[in-house]
């Protein structure tokens, strides 16, 4: 049976849409229950999901690499907002340390975890006027040796985390 989309008469094969062979998509795709795929989905922006979403085959997360450097929040190695979730951090030596994105760029319930991959404790620095709660502005936090620690953007100034 035909329904009708605005003007237009659209019958139901027409309505159904397949990408068997590969399709491109510019553009929102809205208004789908339920959306199957098999293989890769690449989004060049945001890809946002409401409701439940089921992962069968675990998630992946880009990675980056960062020195630690320096002996304060100035002078730590930089973690860029746009290079990964997961950074792993060489070269800690009990003094050493990184510095992390401002919050002001970024959006609140992103996530980053920061591994030391160090025998040495690494020091985390907030950006400028940022903070790690239950720290205070501009004061880093203590990671130890071959430890992890994931921060989550609480507002607009600050991380979150098991400190």
């Amino acid at each position: 049976m035909a329904k009708r989309i605005g003007k237009y008469k659209i019958t139901k094969r027409e309505s159904a849409i397949s990408a068997v062979d590969g399709a491109t998509i510019s553009g929102n795709l809205s208004g789908i229950g339920t959306l199957g795929v098999s293989g890769a989905i690449t989004a060049a922006s945001t890809l946002a999901v409401t409701g439940q979403s089921t992962l069968t085959a675990g998630l992946a997360f880009g990675t980056q690499t960062v020195a630690a450097a320096g002996s304060d929040q100035a002078g730590g190695g930089a973690i860029t907002a746009g290079g990964g979730a997961v950074v792993f951090v060489t070269g800690a030596d009990n003094t050493k340390g990184v510095t992390l994105a401002a919050v002001s760029g970024l959006t609140v319930g992103q996530s980053i975890k920061i591994i030391n991959f160090s025998s040495n404790t690494l020091k985390v620095y907030p950006a400028n006027n940022d903070r790690i709660y239950p720290a205070v502005d501009n004061v880093g936090i203590t990671v130890a040796g071959y430890g992890f620690l994931e921060l989550i953007v609480y507002d607009a100034t600050g991380w979150v985390g098991p400190v």
